[in-house]
């Protein structure tokens, strides 16, 4: 609710586009998991391959500007009690799809405690690099703040974009 609360706010600002992430790139923090591909051979328990995540909210990708490639984005429908999605980028599908479309595939955390917790890749956008512009993008899950279950995951990145600076944008946010 205040994720929500806050995103709402920030987009209420004239001209300004808002979005949240868990880890913003570059910023030299950021999270990965081990995973499994619904329908592929199991990997011994350990061995699983490891992806960047990110938790997004709000209009992330375009605000961000990274390009869809196939599928679509989040929408409002992709909350808590809903079927879990996820969409992923291009390097992860060269490297865990090289010849098949991920969309409509099914992943899931490798260890994440209790019964398995599937969601469906329902897009592929553009790649992201997360620690430095000098390194290769590496294969990333995004997944909707809106459908996280991770309770101790308490903290956030806010992004803004507005067609230009300007001075009189932080008072307006001390308004909103």
């Amino acid at each position: 609710a205040f994720r929500r609360a806050v995103l709402a706010r920030l987009n209420s600002l004239p001209g300004v586009n808002a979005a949240m992430v868990s880890d913003l790139p570059l910023n030299g923090n950021w999270l990965t998991h081990n995973f499994v591909i619904d329908g592929r051979p199991p990997v011994p328990v350990g061995d699983e391959p490891e992806v960047d995540t990110q938790c997004v909210m709000g209009d992330y990708f375009d605000v961000m500007r990274i390009p869809l490639r196939a599928g679509r984005n989040f929408t409002p429908n992709d909350r808590e009690g809903r079927p879990l999605v996820a969409v992923v980028n291009e390097a992860m599908v060269k490297e865990y799809f090289p010849h098949q479309s991920p969309l409509g595939a099914r992943i899931r955390w490798a260890h994440h405690p209790g019964p398995p917790k599937w969601m469906t890749i329902v897009g592929v956008f553009g790649d992201v690099k997360q620690l430095s512009l000098s390194q290769q993008a590496e294969p990333a899950v995004f997944t909707p703040f809106a459908q996280s279950d991770e309770p101790w995951r308490r903290w956030m990145g806010l992004v803004l974009r507005a067609p230009s600076a300007s001075a009189g944008l932080g008072e307006a946010g001390k308004k909103a």
